[in-house]
């Protein structure tokens, strides 16, 4: 199995944890030490909001979510 890169973006988080795209944007959108690039929302225009979750925010956020319990996650072959 190999080990998972050092920074995820959303899709790479949801699919390693087992949840949607949503979810996940929900539990790390306002995690300290994730990055977040915005272009701000115009009058005809949405915003755009890229994250990338950094490692070890996601092991800390999860370890603080699960309350310290063990958690699975699953990593894909490449």
């Amino acid at each position: 199995m190999t080990e998972p890169k050092g920074i995820f973006s959303v899709d790479e988080a949801a699919a390693i944890l087992g949840r949607s795209r949503r979810t996940v944007i929900r539990m790390f959108e306002r995690e300290p030490g994730v990055l977040v690039w915005n272009e701000p929302e115009t009058m005809h225009e949405r915003r755009h909001r890229v994250l990338r979750i950094p490692r070890a925010v996601a092991e800390r956020a999860l370890m603080r979510l699960s309350r310290g319990g063990a958690i699975a996650v699953k990593y894909k072959r490449r």
